[in-house]
């Protein structure tokens, strides 16, 4: 069967699962690079079966139990709805006629499922990244990846080693010491409905995110405020004028 499309993603995915091989060399380094993944029960949604299969060969490549696999989110739901896999690997296309692809991200990101989500992309441009990273999910990996970047993607995920900057940054125009903070504009908003005494559930319903992703982004505004809790996060942004001073 012929699928109505052909996903434009990399040249590791073009390929279908028996037709990824390595050589016991590869295949040792593989395994070693494995050792340090703790995730076990994975499942694979794809719209794509091909897409889904290739991996599906790439997890198990990697040392992981890929435990199912998927094209229509229907069906992932069931499955992952009764056996609660520790990783799911999503896809954010869905057919025709199907939930839409955020849509299922939220679902699976959310009570009472809460998973481990690493979504994918077999299209460029389906959804803004913003979008997707905002459904609650762990990462994203983008069109073009190799099967070294998933195992990374997984690693990182399951024990991150790795911190990069932001690069959407919003720095207030004074004080001058307040874009030391390097608030994303998704972080300050979020800080700033904090400041008004909006608890992490009601500013996930203004902003139609989940409070898993509020948590997300709160942490990181500790971090970047260096403080350890939400009442020292207020005085730190009042002092750098990020919000309002209350009265």
């Amino acid at each position: 069967m012929v699928e109505d499309d052909v996903p434009d993603v990399g040249d590791d995915f073009h390929k279908s699962a028996h037709q990824i091989s390595t050589s016991d060399a590869q295949a040792r380094q593989e395994g070693e690079a494995a050792s340090t993944i703790t995730r076990q029960g994975v499942f694979v949604y794809n719209r794509y079966s091909l897409v889904a299969d290739a991996f599906a060969s790439v997890l198990r490549s990697a040392g992981l139990d890929v435990v199912g696999t998927a094209t229509a989110p229907e069906l992932a739901l069931d499955f992952v709805g009764s056996s609660h896999p520790d990783l799911l690997v999503a896809g954010v296309e869905t057919p025709p006629g199907s939930i839409d692809g955020l849509g299922f991200l939220r679902r699976v990101t959310e009570p009472p499922l809460s998973l481990t989500v690493i979504a994918t992309a077999a299209r460029r441009g389906v959804y803004p990244v913003e979008d997707i990273l905002e459904t609650g999910v762990a990462a994203f990996i983008d069109t073009g990846a190799s099967r070294e970047d998933v195992a990374f993607a997984i690693r990182q995920t399951d024990d991150r080693s790795i911190h990069l900057a932001e690069r959407d940054v919003v720095c207030p125009p004074s004080p001058a010491a307040a874009c030391d903070a390097a608030l994303t504009a998704r972080e300050l908003e979020i800080l700033r409905l904090a400041s008004e005494g909006y608890s992490n559930g009601q500013v996930a319903a203004q902003l139609r995110i989940t409070r898993q992703t509020v948590k997300f982004h709160l942490s990181n505004v500790y971090r970047k405020l260096d403080v350890a809790n939400r009442t020292q996060a207020m005085h730190q942004a009042q002092l750098l004028h990020l919000v309002q001073a209350t009265s």
